[in-house]
């Protein structure tokens, strides 16, 4: 799951405890990553946000801006339109299965992590079993 911010995203500062809630919550089924869209003269207040919020999940900040591959890659899937916050779930097999503002309270973006979360969990339990 990645989740591209912006320094001067108010909705993404303010949704980042949640993420940080969820990325707890599934610290040993899914891989969480924040990428930063912020240009290089924002890079030091961005650093600053993560170590105030205190978020375990590493973050990508290039100082790119809008010419962040990454952002230039994820930022236009959905109806997102290049504007963060934007929640991106790719799926073991490298498929994205939701990309978007991640709902009310980060429910729609909950409901498709479990959903995922299914298959793995059951194919998971049989590896494991088998070893």
């Amino acid at each position: 799951m990645n989740f591209s911010w912006a320094s001067w995203c108010g909705i993404c500062v303010a949704g980042m405890d949640k993420v940080e809630n969820l990325a707890e919550k599934y610290r040993n089924e899914v891989r969480f990553c924040g990428i930063n869209v912020d240009k290089s003269g924002a890079i030091p207040k961005a650093k600053r946000i993560v170590a105030e919020k205190h978020l375990s999940y590493p973050q990508v900040m290039a100082g790119l801006g809008d010419r962040d591959p990454l952002w230039r890659q994820f930022g236009n899937v959905g109806s997102n339109n290049f504007n963060p916050p934007l929640y991106v779930v790719v799926n073991s097999t490298g498929t994205i299965t939701y990309a978007g503002d991640g709902g009310t309270d980060l429910s729609d973006l909950e409901r498709e992590l479990i959903r995922d979360l299914r298959p793995s969990k059951s194919a998971g339990v049989a590896h494991e079993t088998s070893e």
